[in-house]
């Protein structure tokens, strides 16, 4: 007999949460024929692909033309009916509102509930928030987290007897770029929005290029126009180029010599684990959390204490200055990609509720 799960999420639009959980769902009926259905709190239409065999339920009802209490009211009733009528297996919900949702919303049913915990460990929720986090977690089957450092903050909140760690599946990129040779290229992926850290990296690398190096942003954001204006200011915009969104990250991963990540708050970072696992040379500060869980600090990578600008600029002139050390970051980190794949992940998840 097939298991039957039930996914929760706010969204399917763009984002990392909701790329994660469509990936999942088409891993469980793809790989391990679960059947699987995913109830959405909002309606809004898939953005990343999907098997043609995971079924979705959007509400029936216009989310945003009705008063935000009204609306909570409803997604409650809407979603412990929808659960209550599926009568799954067991329940997944990604997200801590929705977690909360989700956990309100099936009390008494007698399905079990597991929840994904993807918030930044650190970041601060509303009192009530924390308060309902703290309680109904302790009413999860499970808790799983991206890293260890959530992982010791869930427990000491919760208490909960059951949390694992479980990475995000990251995107492992064939090289169709091999022919390309690499340049004295620095790279950041990334949006543009202060924990991202942009600007602080422009000054980094004011400090350390001689001349012949080219500093590459890719991504955009509210801070996009601030950091570029800065670059003028300092008058360095012809070694600093602003590409913008692109599909193809890949292609600037496989030219450039070093990834260089200088975030000061992160769930779990991506596009981090994207370059190391491309591979590409690595440096990032050890922001909370996930940069620690993705690198060795001086095996495949640099890890550099958040805020130690100097000791940061130290380091990637070293990678500038040395290919032999790039080289073996390089090498190290390839060893990795299978902790990361999909299958991996996806296997980390099914045995865990299932």
């Amino acid at each position: 007999m097939k298991h039957r799960v039930c996914l929760v999420t706010n969204y399917l639009s763009a984002g990392g949460l909701e790329r994660v959980l469509t990936r999942l769902a088409t891993y469980f009926v793809e790989k391990k024929e679960v059947q699987v259905t995913i109830v959405t709190l909002f309606n809004t239409q898939c953005f990343y692909s999907l098997s043609d065999k995971v079924e979705v339920i959007y509400p029936n009802f216009d989310i945003l033309a009705i008063n935000k209490h009204v609306r909570i009211i409803k997604q409650f009733f809407y979603l412990r009916h929808k659960i209550k009528e599926l009568r799954p297996d067991c329940v997944l919900s990604m997200g801590v509102e929705t977690n909360i949702a989700t956990l309100l919303s099936t009390i008494g049913l007698g399905i079990k509930i597991y929840v994904a915990d993807r918030n930044n460990p650190f970041i601060k929720l509303s009192f009530l928030r924390q308060l309902l986090k703290k309680v109904l977690y302790q009413k999860a089957e499970g808790i799983i987290c991206q890293t260890n450092l959530a992982r010791q903050k869930v427990h000491g909140l919760t208490k909960h007897p059951n949390i694992v760690v479980i990475p995000n599946p990251i995107t492992i990129f064939e090289n169709d770029y091999v022919s390309i040779e690499k340049k004295n290229y620095i790279v950041n992926v990334g949006r543009f929005i202060k924990s991202k850290n942009q600007r602080e990296l422009i000054d980094i690398f004011t400090l350390v290029n001689d001349g012949s190096w080219k500093l590459i942003f890719v991504g955009d954001g509210p801070c996009r126009k601030e950091c570029m204006d800065y670059v003028s200011q300092k008058g360095i915009s012809s070694y600093v180029e602003f590409v913008g969104v692109v599909k193809d990250v890949d292609r600037y991963l496989a030219q450039s010599k070093i990834f260089a990540f200088v975030s000061t708050s992160e769930g779990f970072p991506n596009a981090l684990g994207e370059a190391v696992l491309f591979p590409t040379a690595s440096i990032s500060y050890n922001c909370p959390a996930g940069p620690e869980d993705i690198i060795r600090d001086d095996e495949n990578g640099f890890l550099v204490p958040l805020g130690k600008v100097e000791e940061y600029a130290t380091k990637l002139k070293m990678l500038m200055e040395s290919e032999e050390l790039r080289t073996r970051f390089e090498m190290n980190a390839v060893s990795d990609r299978s902790k990361y794949s999909m299958e991996n992940i996806g296997e980390s998840f099914f045995n865990f509720m299932f």
